[in-house]
C-alpha cells in the first residue's frame, strides 16, 4: 500500500514539475527561444532596410553631413557654410552693411571724406566675405545649388553687388544687399513662401472685383451718360466708359469725383 502510493504520487510530481519547467522554459521574458530570436533579427534588419532605402530615395536633400557620399572637404565645407556661428557672423555683416547704407544718406557724411574712404573698404571687406560664403554653399551643394531658389538669390545680389563696385551708376542698388536677411531668417523666409503661395488666390479675388467693377461701370455708362449734356454735373463723370471706369475707382477709394 505504502508503494502504491508512492507510485500514484510520483508521476503527478513529475507532471507538476515539468509543468513548470516547460512553463519557465516558455517564458517570454527571462528565456527567448531561438525562434524569438530570429523575428528579433528579422524585424531589426526589415527596420534598417526601410531606413537605407529612405536615405536613398531623399537623394541626399537633407543637409545631413554623415548620410551624404561626399569627400572630406565638401564635407568641412558644409560644416561651416551650415554652422550656426558661422550664420550668426552673417547676420551681424548683413546689419552693419545695411547699416552703413543708412549714414550714407546723412549731410556730414559727403563732408568727411575719410569717412567715405572707410566705409567703402568696410563695404568691400564684407563683400569678400559674402562671396567666400556663396563659394561654400556652391562647393558643398554641387548641382543642388542651382535648384535651390534662395541660394540662386544670393548669387544674383552678391553678382550685382561685384558690379556696382565697378560701375559708380549702379552702387544704389547695393542696399539690396539687406534682403539677405530673407535667406539667413527662417521666420522671414516662410512669410515669403506664405505669400507667394497665395499669390494665385490674389489674383482670382483681382479679376473677381476686376468683372464686378467692368459691370458697374456699363450700368452708369447706360444710365448716367446724358447727365454731363443735360446740365446735372458739371464734369463729363460717366459720358464714356473709361470716364466711368475711373469715376467709380475714384468713389471706391473714398475719393471726390474730380477732373
Amino acid at each position: 500500500m505504502p508503494i502504491a502510493s508512492r507510485s500514484n504520487i510520483l508521476p503527478d510530481e513529475i507532471e507538476v514539475h515539468g509543468l513548470q519547467q516547460r512553463c519557465r522554459s516558455d517564458s517570454f521574458i527571462d528565456n527567448p527561444t531561438r525562434s524569438d530570436h530570429h523575428v528579433f533579427n528579422h524585424h531589426d534588419q526589415i527596420t534598417d532596410d526601410a531606413n537605407t532605402n529612405a536615405n536613398n530615395n531623399n537623394g541626399g536633400d537633407d543637409r545631413s553631413y554623415d548620410n551624404r557620399s561626399i569627400n572630406r572637404y565638401r564635407r568641412k565645407a558644409g560644416q561651416i557654410a551650415h554652422d550656426e556661428r558661422f550664420d550668426a557672423f552673417i547676420l551681424i555683416l548683413i546689419t552693419v552693411n545695411s547699416a552703413i547704407y543708412g549714414v550714407e544718406t546723412f549731410p556730414f557724411f559727403k563732408e568727411r571724406p575719410d569717412i567715405i574712404s572707410a566705409f567703402d573698404k568696410v563695404d568691400l571687406v564684407i563683400l569678400v566675405v559674402f562671396t567666400l560664403e556663396l563659394l561654400l554653399n556652391l562647393f558643398y551643394e554641387g548641382k543642388r545649388f542651382v535648384r535651390d531658389g534662395w541660394f540662386i538669390f544670393d548669387f544674383v545680389i552678391v553678382l550685382v553687388s561685384w558690379i556696382a563696385v565697378e560701375v559708380k551708376s549702379l552702387q544704389v542698388i547695393r542696399v539690396f544687399r539687406a534682403l539677405r536677411f530673407l535667406t539667413k531668417v527662417e521666420l522671414l523666409r516662410n512669410v515669403v513662401v506664405a505669400v507667394f503661395s497665395v499669390v494665385p488666390a490674389i489674383a482670382a479675388i483681382t479679376v473677381l472685383l476686376l468683372l464686378i467693377m467692368y459691370i458697374f461701370a456699363v450700368m452708369c455708362t447706360q444710365l448716367f451718360k446724358n447727365f454731363y449734356t443735360e446740365g446735372y454735373t458739371t464734369t463729363d463723370y460717366f459720358g464714356r466708359l473709361d470716364n466711368t471706369l475711373f469715376t467709380l475707382f475714384q468713389i471706391m477709394c473714398m475719393v471726390s469725383p474730380s477732373r
